[in-house]
Formats: structure tokens, sequence, C-alpha cells
């Protein structure tokens, strides 16, 4: 599941910040759960907040277009 995130992230970004992502992989190495858990709650309330501002659109996977 964790490869599966990772790789919906780097499918939806810039080749240059794929670099970024990988380079902070590599400085990061392995972290501890609640650390990885904290960051990305933060990184989610953010996205949330993006959407409620209208910068960003997110879709879901159960959402249906007509």
């Amino acid at each position: 599941r964790d490869g599966e995130l990772r790789n919906k992230i780097i499918y939806n970004v810039s080749k240059r910040r794929i670099e970024f992502i990988k380079y902070e992989e590599d400085a990061i190495g392995t972290m501890r759960k609640s650390d990885v858990d904290k960051a990305m709650k933060e990184f989610l309330d953010y996205l949330k907040d993006q959407e409620i501002q209208g910068k960003i659109v997110l879709t879901r996977e159960k959402d249906e277009y007509i």
C-alpha cells in the first residue's frame, strides 16, 4: 500500500519534484511511524485547506461525473 501511494504521488508531479522527493528520501532515511503519521496529517490538512480556498481540485475514486 505504501508503494501504491508513493507511485500515485510520483505520477502526478513534475520531473524536478520527483528528483527532490528522491533526494529527501535518501537524506531522511527511515523514520518513526508516529513522525510519518504526523507529517501525513499536516500534508492532508494543507491539501484540504487548498481545496477549500479553491486553489486545487481534489477528486476521489468514488466521484461520478455526469
